[in-house]
């Protein structure tokens, strides 16, 4: 796990220093080595900062160039078949020096060309790669965007970054997007590819760019091609899927898909764990890995003095049954109070889910004792766990005989700026945001772009945000050919699990050096095989992830798993109106809140004046909070 930056630029300036800065910037992500490279006439720079995992010798350091001298690269990421890659480019005549997957992904480059390797590609990947023979700088990330890649034009130069850090922002101007703001407002994160930056974006999932000095003096790509599509794949797998598959199959092929993956993903030449927060994800997650190791597995949890949110107590159980060597740490209101400082330049750019103060603070834990760890990120999302699905799946059920076209009829005058007014004050907030985009979910025959609301933090957040128009927040809801909430999980694999999930794990992971793969999310054989299997053996009666728990029921007693979903959460409604009474006061003032001109003091004091009286307004106050801490602390610093 590393990170890289780099620039691309028609003029023959000297960025070194410039580059350096970026650079050091990020050496949080690798702070085992660094380096950069610079054409001879000084427009092209890469840099890289190593985390060292694989082959820690110096053949593996970067850039690296490949064998020919062809291609110089920077690569941040894990490419979990590159074994199977490097004894096929044997056969074909390739001799390697040294042991790591950055060179095999230059070989393949080599044999094969940029798009038919990353299709070959298995992991976990944001790279950047110069070819001296076409002078052109390819950018590319993984296939779900779990590596992240900021990009920015600037006087006639390409900039990017595996982070949006100082050096990086102050590279140009540094004009917050309204727009983007309030799509903050609305998801507590800033949905790709806009940054809370004018001018600087996120390269989108599945997609190599490509550019030249004279393009990027023009401020655009060359290329920009998708060498995989989410939707498009799903839909292919539903076209073809075997809905008579049982369950027996469906545990067979998981099984066979599941062990293969978290063998790939324990290579390593570096001490590694696992994340055990005691839920079904990360239990199967770390049984396959304790079924592969001939030592203890370590493995790592947090907890919380409140009980209705602490999970670690199951954990204990897990780890004691599977036998592997478990650390713990219950986490207290200090413990959060000093994280939340560190928040702003975490980040980057405000981002506010909650559970980033519990996500930083295993990844803390864990790093004091190995240095990679896997995870249960996106079983959720493949195989029907949040219980939003839960819930959508009854309302489905109950609402089956209404056709789309009614639903259609009656979102309409929600449209309405006075009605919508109206409504909500009849029906409060947090249930009209959960009735609007319910009945935009339903109305999918005559309205195909419509808002995914069920991870939304305001129901109509351009009334948060000063100078932006109505509608500005609602993006587009990502379809395929399932049902109802087939839909709502792929929808949730390319805007909430992106842009939200694995943005806080990355960020809180490497905030200490820590690498973090997580087989559900990095590893497309996974995804292939949870959309291959039947949506009645995911969730049946509204109980998702059926098919994962018949699998872990193999390993681990079912009473150690046959509970509620609890999700890695903080006890923010507690925390609001008790121990960050004083830093939300202090946070939200209301004469500083106008002086600075971008939220509505008006709606700032109704959040204040509703308090912690529910998780939903906690979360809205908690992120009106990050935003103005990530604009008092970083923007103006």
């Amino acid at each position: 796990m590393c990170g890289i930056s780099g620039f691309l630029s028609l003029d023959k300036k000297d960025r070194t220093k410039q580059l350096e800065a970026i650079n050091d910037a990020l050496r949080h992500r690798g702070p085992d080595a660094g380096g950069i490279w610079v054409s001879g006439d000084g427009c092209v720079g890469l840099g890289h900062r190593r985390l060292s995992i694989i082959d820690l010798s110096p053949t593996g350091r970067q850039p690296m160039v490949s064998h020919t001298g062809r291609f110089i690269i920077v690569f941040n990421g894990e490419i979990y078949n590159f074994i199977e890659l490097k004894e096929e480019l044997k056969k074909l005549g390739h001799v390697f020096k040294g042991t790591s997957d950055t060179e095999v992904v230059l070989a393949s480059f080599e044999q094969w060309g940029v798009l038919q390797s990353l299709e070959k590609f298995n992991g976990m990947f944001a790279v950047a790669l110069w070819d001296q023979s076409q002078a052109s700088l390819y950018l590319f990330r993984d296939r779900l965007g779990v590596k992240p890649l900021y990009y920015r034009w600037h006087n006639s130069t390409l900039y990017f970054s595996s982070e949006l850090s100082k050096p990086f922002a102050n590279v140009g101007t540094k004009e917050i997007d309204r727009e983007a703001l309030a799509l903050y407002c609305r998801y507590n994160y800033v949905p790709a590819p806009k940054t809370i930056y004018k001018g600087i974006f996120k390269l989108m999932p599945g997609i190599a760019a490509m550019a030249t000095k004279d393009s990027a003096a023009k401020a655009c790509w060359a290329r920009c091609d998708p060498y995989w599509d989410t939707q498009g794949e799903i839909d292919t797998i539903l076209s073809q899927r075997d809905d008579t598959m049982g369950m027996e199959q469906a545990v067979s092929l998981l099984d066979e898909q599941m062990g293969r993956s978290i063998k790939q993903h324990m290579i390593s030449d570096v001490p590694l764990g696992a994340f055990l927060s005691g839920g079904v994800d990360s239990s199967l997650v770390v049984a396959y890995m304790q079924k592969a190791s001939r030592v203890p597995v370590r493995t790592f949890t947090i907890g919380f003095k409140e009980g209705f949110c602490d999970e670690s107590n199951h954990a204990r159980e897990i780890a004691r049954y599977l036998g592997t060597q478990h650390t713990e740490l219950i986490v207290t209101e200090k413990d959060a109070l000093d994280t939340i400082p560190k928040i702003p330049s975490m980040y980057g750019e405000p981002f506010a889910d909650s559970s980033q103060i519990p996500t930083f603070l295993v990844s803390q834990l864990t790093r004091q004792n190995i240095t990679v760890a896997l995870s249960g990120d996106g079983g959720d999302e493949l195989f029907s766990g949040y219980k939003s699905y839960a819930r959508l799946s009854s309302v489905q059920n109950r609402l089956s005989f209404i056709p789309p076209s009614v639903f259609a009829l009656a979102v309409k005058p929600l449209k309405w700026r006075w009605f919508a007014g109206r409504v909500s004050k009849i029906l409060g907030d947090q249930h009209y945001e959960w009735a609007f985009n319910a009945l935009r979910l339903f109305a999918r025959q005559k309205e195909s772009r419509i808002a995914p609301g069920t991870h939304a933090a305001f129901s109509t957040p351009e009334r948060m945000v000063l100078g932006v128009a109505p509608g500005t927040s609602l993006k587009p809801f990502y379809r395929c050919k399932g049902n109802i909430v087939e839909q709502k999980m792929v929808d949730d694999l390319m805007l909430y699990l992106p842009d939200d999930i694995l943005t806080k794990v990355d960020r809180a992971s490497m905030a200490v050096s820590l690498e973090v793969r997580a087989p559900f999310t990095d590893d497309y054989e996974i995804l292939k095989t949870a959309w291959k299997i039947p949506f009645r053996l995911k969730n049946h009666k509204g109980a998702g992830k059926v098919v994962l728990k018949q699998a872990l029921g193999k390993m681990v007693p079912r009473e150690f798993f046959e509970r509620p979903k609890m999700g890695f959460a903080v006890p923010l409604t507690t925390w609001v109106d008790g121990p960050l009474r004083g830093w939300v006061h202090d946070s939200l003032d209301l004469a500083r809140i106008k002086q600075e001109g971008y939220l509505n003091p008006v709606v700032i004091k109704e959040l204040l004046d509703a308090g912690g009286k529910s998780e939903w307004y906690a979360y809205k106050i908690w992120g009106a909070c990050i935003f103005v801490n990530w604009l008092r602390d970083f923007h103006h610093n």
